[in-house]
Parts: C-alpha cells; sequence; structure tokens
C-alpha cells in the first residue's frame, strides 16, 4: 500500500517531499511498534522515486569578471557585498545573511561563519551552522576588504541621513537598516542579470561557480570541500562532480614534473 502510494503521488509532488513524508510516516510506525499498535514497519522497505539531478547553472569562467565589472556599476553596497560573498567566497545565502558586523574583520581580512538566518513565516530563525564544518574563517580578497568597508560607510551615511541612532548588527541590511528577507536576494539578482543580459544564476549557483573557481586554481577536493563548509569531502564530490571528472591542474603539474624527472634521469 505505501509502494502504491508513492506511485500514486510521486507526478505530484518532489522526490524530496515525498521521502520526508514517508519518513514521517516511519516515525510514526517506529511509535506505533513500540506501543504495542503494530508490529512491522511498512515504510521499511518502499521504494523511494529517484530524485533528479538538474544541471546547475553557473557563470563560465569567462564570463566572470564582466559579471564583477557589471556588479560594480550598482550604487546598493548591501547587494554588491552579499553577491560578492557567494560568488567570491562561496558562502550560503543563510550563512550571508547571518553575518554580523563583528563576524568580519577588515583588519586581518578575514570573515567568521558563525550562524545562519533563514526566514520563516515572516519570522527570522538564527541558529547555528548545520554541521561543525560549516563554522569557518575565511580569507577575504582585498577587494572584498574594501567593498565592505565602503558597505559600512554607507550604513553610517544612511544613519545620519534618516537620523537613526543605531542600524542592525548584522552585516547585509535593508533600506530601513534592518535586516533583509534573504529569500529576496534572488529576486535582486535576476533583475540584475536580466538587465546585464547575463546568465540567471541563482545565489547557490554562484556558490557553485565559486567552486569551479576554485578546482581551476588547482585546488584539491579536501580544500575545496573546507571552503565550502561541507561535512565532508564525499558531499563535495556528489554536488560538483563534474569539476573533477577531468583530471586536475595539480595532477597535470605532478605527471608532468615526473616526465621531465624521468628524461632527465
Amino acid at each position: 500500500m505505501i509502494d502504491k502510494w508513492i506511485i500514486d503521488i510521486t507526478d505530484q509532488l518532489s522526490p524530496k517531499t515525498i521521502k520526508n513524508t514517508v519518513s514521517f510516516l516511519s516515525t510514526c510506525f517506529k511509535k506505533g511498534m513500540r506501543w504495542g499498535i503494530v508490529t512491522a514497519n511498512p515504510c521499511s522497505g518502499a521504494e523511494l522515486p529517484t530524485k533528479e539531478h538538474k544541471e546547475k547553472v553557473t557563470l563560465e569562467l569567462k564570463d566572470i569578471a564582466p559579471f564583477y565589472e557589471a556588479l560594480h556599476k550598482e550604487e546598493d553596497y548591501d547587494f554588491i557585498v552579499a553577491v560578492e560573498l557567494a560568488l567570491f567566497c562561496g558562502l550560503r545565502r543563510s550563512e550571508i545573511f547571518g553575518l554580523t558586523n563583528s563576524s568580519i574583520d577588515t583588519t586581518k581580512a578575514v570573515l567568521t561563519v558563525r550562524q545562519t538566518r533563514h526566514r520563516i513565516n515572516g519570522k527570522d530563525i538564527v541558529q547555528s551552522p548545520k554541521t561543525k564544518t560549516s563554522e569557518r574563517t575565511l580569507a577575504l580578497p582585498d577587494f572584498l576588504v574594501k567593498d565592505i568597508i565602503e558597505l559600512h560607510n554607507e550604513h553610517e551615511r544612511e544613519k545620519q541621513k534618516h537620523k537613526v541612532i543605531s542600524f542592525s548588527d548584522y552585516l547585509i541590511l535593508n533600506g530601513f537598516g534592518e535586516p533583509p528577507c534573504p529569500d529576496h536576494l534572488w529576486t535582486l539578482l535576476k533583475r540584475f542579470e536580466d538587465k546585464n543580459h547575463l546568465p540567471n544564476v541563482s545565489p547557490h549557483g554562484l556558490r557553485h561557480t565559486y567552486a569551479s573557481m576554485v578546482n581551476y586554481f588547482g585546488r584539491d577536493l579536501v580544500e575545496i570541500s573546507n571552503q565550502l563548509g561541507h561535512a565532508n569531502k564525499t558531499i563535495t564530490l556528489d554536488t560538483y562532480t563534474h569539476l573533477f571528472e577531468d583530471v586536475s591542474h595539480v595532477s597535470k603539474e605532478i605527471a608532468s614534473e615526473v616526465n621531465d624527472f624521468i628524461r632527465k634521469a
């Protein structure tokens, strides 16, 4: 009956939603078994639908410089910095909007991810990153440090303009000095990309672009996994399989060095 029910709803719900629903039902049956109401858990052998892996839309490496140039024609530094944190640091959207001013050290050019922020049913949910490895400290590119300093200056100007005593301590704010809804970034990003005739890459697509960029620089799987804050390198490999299908730059350099060594021997 469970399998038939799954088949009936496969066209109506996503594989992820079906999996979560079956998981909930399974928990109920387990509780029923402990109470002696049922003798078995029919969900234990259920055949779940396979999740389709959609091709991730990312920026090609040749498009990153034009994207950056177009971004710096914008006037909203909250938007500029939020996009740069995804594209040039690989941060998740919830991590970007969970950053506070104390998370950033512009003198040392580093940021520390300590919390995430989501907005659910109009309420902000602030919590620790989902894994211990997601709590990480990352070095910032010089240009991003300058943009963050300019963002702080912009906030100070807004305080003076609107005679506001203090803004929220979050790094990214809206025009009223309050933390914006994280989901709004996708709306702003799409508008920016359409205006500049750029590929419609989501905030998470910018994170994927960052992974591609780091891979291009010759960094290995473990290094990329650490930068992205994955729990382990298997998650990185599963998510970014396409990056590692070709031989890495480091591996090619090593092979070339071995070749030169043999030739000179």
